[in-house]
């Protein structure tokens, strides 16, 4: 059998319209028998038998939609003397609905954190996938080219997540910190301007986060495990508030919406997102099968019953279609790939008209990962292309267009801990993973005694001051549990880094609160107690009996002697959860 190619600007046809059908068969010239059949949902819906005539290898036909709805194929068959043509393509047929599919892209772009505590890139990532790529029909990285299939396909709006280290890394090859050639600092500004104007115009969305990728959930139960659940809460929301600035500095506005890195959930996140201004998120549709609340299916938002968060489910099948799309290998095989996807689609406006299909992914892994798919790209290309072409049909949208259109009413009470992983923390935990874990959580430590020991407004002045010691070892503390590192956490370089960072995070608090000196001197009824401090601000720390008889809290101001007598002689002073002095009984 021969080989044949079909094209067809549609892939949701009205019944009973006509259309143009495009044939290729290099080398076929002249007269041949042409037969076309519809097969929607299982069934032959309609033949069409004709002539045609190949001029050069190629061809065109009329074909009448037949009036039945379906999603299917056109199988097509060509006679020419003793050859004989076969090929199929995908297609779907359906009268335009009164309310269209609202269909949401989000994309999730994200680097970890480029720079080692001393300054330097530790990898070239940022970079590499801006600049870096042998796609087909495109030039440069998956970032750069992300940003060309917008410039291409100007009606269509999605929703981006650039991660705010991305962004940062960035602007880091801007301004030359990053060392980099002159091609990849003009990209790394060219694309910075265009998301900037993107976001301008509506088609383009942002997303916040916190500023590293860390898997929220488990951080979040691992250090309450320790008695350490405040500060994890506190430097998540620091690390939302960091994470939002960037975006808002490098693109324009403040997003309203927050990417849950690996859409790792916690309850706690409900509270944590509403507090620092965030109106939605997006999860797994695993984590809605075990939902608990009013559910009906995941095309439609939620809300969360006691903070009022808006929640979107992503469509799992349609994500992890792109995700772990193999490369489809040519251009003909990638247009074919994007239009069954787009039949996909069409099956779910047909059980949900109006709904909302959320497609959430990552935006760079899913064109090289396991390896590079050179062809990928271009499959996105043409979904796009024929999202426009059938816009009677579906409509791309950012996630706050759905919210300005429709007012979630169902409740949804709990949403179960996990990750998109089997909404299990499996991906980041287990053997060296755990050790690094109980690493960082020991060093991280003497940062939460830092924190602990600021009394407001002081804590919050130095957390957001960047030339703030505070703010360097929250900012480490950040780096040292980026999922990414800890995703690879079984090789180097990413074991390093994360024990590189979580030591500066205690190198740098150790510094701190070792500008307070303590002495602990006995008396006859007792021990006296002596501060001086050579800090600029006020510093809160306990002292207790060892025995229980006394425990008082004290502020030292800056540069401050203070004494205090206690009734014992077993004494400790802490900066909680970690003792700065300790005197035994005699």
């Amino acid at each position: 059998m021969a080989s044949i190619r079909l094209r067809l600007d549609h892939v949701v046809l009205i019944p009973r319209h006509k259309y143009t059908l495009y044939l290729t068969a290099p080398g076929l010239d002249g007269k041949a028998k042409l037969v076309l059949e519809f097969v929607l949902d299982g069934a032959v819906a309609g033949i069409q038998v004709g002539d045609i005539e190949f001029v050069k290898g190629k061809a065109e036909a009329e074909v009448v939609a037949p009036p039945t709805e379906g999603s299917g194929e056109i199988i097509v068959a060509v006679e020419a003397g003793s050859e004989h043509y076969e090929a199929g393509i995908p297609v779907a047929v359906g009268v335009p609905p009164s309310e269209r599919l609202k269909v949401a892209f989000v994309w999730h772009h994200h680097q970890a954190p480029t720079l080692l505590p001393d300054g330097k890139p530790h990898s070239t990532w940022a970079v590499k996938h801006l600049t870096e790529g042998l796609y087909y029909n495109f030039t440069g990285g998956p970032y750069a080219i992300h940003l060309e299939i917008h410039r291409r396909h100007p009606e269509v709006r999605d929703v981006d997540h650039f991660s705010p280290s991305l962004l940062e890394a960035w602007n880091l090859v801007i301004e030359g910190v990053i060392d980099a050639s002159p091609t990849a600092r003009s990209l790394a500004r060219r694309v910075i301007e265009e998301l900037r104007a993107l976001v301008a115009s509506g088609r383009v969305e942002p997303l916040a986060s916190v500023y590293a990728h860390t898997v929220q959930g488990y951080m979040l139960r691992l250090f309450e495990s320790k008695g350490l659940g405040w500060f994890a809460e506190y430097l998540l929301e620091w690390e939302l508030e960091l994470g939002a600035r960037i975006v808002e500095r490098c693109l324009g506005v403040r997003p309203r919406g927050v990417w849950t890195p690996e859409m790792f959930w916690d309850q706690r996140l409900s509270e944590i997102y509403r507090r620092k201004g965030f109106e939605y998120t997006v999860l797994c549709d695993q984590h809605f099968a075990k939902a608990v609340g009013d559910k009906r299916s995941i095309y439609e938002p939620y809300v969360m019953r006691d903070t009022g968060l808006k929640v979107f489910f992503r469509d799992r099948q349609l994500s992890d279609w792109i995700s772990f799309m193999g490369d489809p290998g040519s251009e003909y095989a990638a247009d074919l790939e994007a239009r069954r996807f787009i039949v996909a689609l069409f099956e779910r406006l047909r059980r949900h008209p109006g709904g909302v299909v959320v497609i959430a992914l990552d935006g760079e892994n899913w064109m090289f990962m396991p390896s590079a798919k050179r062809y990928a790209p271009y499959f996105l290309d043409r979904v796009y292309a024929y999202l426009e072409a059938n816009s009677e049909y579906f409509e791309t949208v950012t996630l706050s267009d759905v919210l300005g259109s429709i007012e979630p009413t169902r409740q949804i009470a709990t949403i179960p801990w996990g990750s998109w992983v089997g909404l299990s923390a499996s991906q980041w935990t287990g053997n060296e993973r755990d050790e690094l874990w109980e690493y960082v959580v020991t060093k991280l430590r003497w940062v939460a005694a830092l924190l602990g020991s600021l009394p407001e407004p002081v804590r919050s002045k130095l957390s957001n001051d960047p030339q703030s010691p505070v703010y360097r070892a929250l900012l480490a503390s950040a780096i040292a549990i980026d999922s990414d590192f800890f995703w690879y956490a079984w090789k180097e370089p990413e074991r390093t880094i994360i024990k590189s960072w979580a030591d500066e995070a205690e190198r740098v608090s150790k510094e701190e609160l070792s500008k307070l000196e303590v002495v602990i001197e006995q008396g006859k009824r007792g021990s006296l107690v002596r501060f001086k401090s050579a800090l600029d601000y006020p510093l809160r720390v306990t002292v207790e009996c060892l025995s229980g008889e006394a425990r008082f809290e004290i502020e030292i101001p800056p540069y401050g002697l203070t004494q205090i007598e206690m009734p014992c002689y077993e004494v400790a002073v802490k900066a909680p959860p970690v003792i700065l002095a300790q005197a035994p009984k005699p």
